[in-house]
């Protein structure tokens, strides 16, 4: 009788302890399930945080006023609403953060509770999120908190760098640089339906992000000899057709009054003129035409004399008809492209129905800001020409560059025609 007691004592030992055990397993099975479910919770709020977040940056991107504390108050809510997640960090480093078109952090660049500008090289947000509870079966053997986390990435396609900032989009001429002519484009690629011929010394450079130079339509590219011809990169082929990238833009109808065919005579005059519709416009040597904010419909040339001036914020330039752009030596022109309206970011825009011609004259200067268009538009630039400040994504049909000139574009989205694009996608 007294080894049978000792045995039942220890049976029900092991039984307590294989109860123990169980009840363990048993809450970790549910308690996992759960925590699964909290881990899912938690990526649903950080992926819509982030949508939520990138949303506000497409705004911004598109010329809204948009703020910091616009994003921060955006993810805050999204993140509250979805089962009670949190952002952690929220407003400092460690939290949300901004990303650069490609997905990328920027560099101490995160979402704060203030009203300050949102980063001018910003697509979009990375948010981490955690949702917490407390466990059923595991707070029994003492674990009273449990979290789960989740992070996510979202930018918007508003605003990206197009596949060319200088676009040659004809095929009938080459795209020709000539005996020291030189293209520079940082910020953004080269590409041409047309064959380059850099083949008496001219120099074709691509630098900054996006860089490349692509010639399309199964178009060639000249060997550089000796210096100083230089292209760099080294060109891509393609057999693909470049296509306009600018191709959703409306066709403008002019509007407004008529202000006649002003010549404005010099030496030493200033002339305010406004928007509307223009038969032409001459600007004799020594004398300024200032442009007071809008758009101005040109059915005739814009002349330019020596030593006569241009000037204009805000303003968007259409040519109608054949009219074309010329001005001559001398000439100095600072223009910009409205930030918002319908024409928000273009400075000129050249019928897609005629042939024009954009020139560039011999020791002229010029100061753009604003996209540049002109589908079937030549650009003409003479020997010695300096394009000074040209922060402009330029489509135009064919080019021709001649000796020791000179043409140094810098895209800025934030200053361009934006492409059109989802607001918010999340980066797999």
């Amino acid at each position: 009788m007294h080894t049978g007691n000792r045995e039942r004592g220890q049976i029900l030992v092991l039984v307590a302890l294989a109860m123990v055990v169980l009840i363990a397993m048993v809450g970790l099975v549910i308690d996992g399930g759960v925590a699964w479910e909290k881990r899912r919770e938690a990526q649903n709020a950080a992926d819509l945080a982030a949508l939520a977040g990138t949303r506000v940056v497409a705004q911004s991107v598109g010329g809204a006023a948009r703020t910091n504390q616009d994003v921060y108050n955006a993810i805050s809510a999204i993140a509250t609403a979805n089962n009670g997640a949190t952002v952690p960090g929220l407003g400092t480093a460690t939290g949300a953060v901004y990303v650069d078109s490609k997905g990328m952090p920027i560099g101490g660049s995160y979402v704060t509770n203030a009203a300050s500008a949102i980063p001018t090289t910003a697509r979009g947000v990375k948010v981490p999120t955690s949702r917490s509870w407390t466990p059923f079966f595991l707070g029994l053997v003492g674990i009273s908190n449990w979290s789960a986390s989740a992070d996510a990435t979202a930018r918007t396609t508003v605003g990206a760098i197009p596949v060319c900032v200088f676009c040659v989009i004809g095929n009938s001429v080459p795209f020709s640089l000539q005996s020291g002519a030189k293209i520079t484009v940082d910020g953004g690629a080269v590409g041409s339906n047309s064959s380059l011929d850099l083949s008496s010394g001219g120099k074709l450079l691509s630098t900054g992000a996006g860089a490349g130079i692509t010639v399309y339509s199964g178009g060639t590219s000249s060997v550089c000899g000796s210096p100083p011809c230089q292209i760099a990169p080294v060109p891509g082929l393609s057999s693909s057709v470049l296509p306009d990238p600018l191709a959703f833009l409306p066709d403008p109808v002019a509007s407004g009054p008529n202000q006649g065919t002003p010549a404005i005579k010099g030496p030493g005059t200033t002339t305010t003129l406004n928007p509307g519709i223009y038969g032409g416009l001459t600007i004799e040597a020594n004398a300024t035409a200032k442009l007071n904010p809008g758009t101005y419909y040109f059915t005739g040339d814009i002349s330019i004399q020596s030593n006569g001036a241009l000037t204009g914020t805000g303003v968007t330039l259409v040519f109608l008809a054949d009219a074309n752009y010329k001005p001559q030596s001398n000439a100095v022109i600072q223009l910009a492209a409205p930030a918002t309206g319908p024409y928000a970011n273009l400075l000129f825009y050249f019928s897609r129905t005629g042939q024009h011609t954009m020139q560039m004259q011999s020791s002229s200067t010029s100061s753009f800001t604003g996209t540049i268009y002109g589908k079937n538009t030549f650009l003409d630039m003479q020997s010695g020409t300096t394009g000074a400040t040209v922060n402009s994504m330029v489509v135009v049909g064919s080019v021709n560059d001649q000796s020791n000139s000179t043409f140094a574009v810098t895209y800025n989205g934030n200053q361009n025609v934006q492409l059109p694009g989802g607001p918010a996608g999340l980066v797999q």
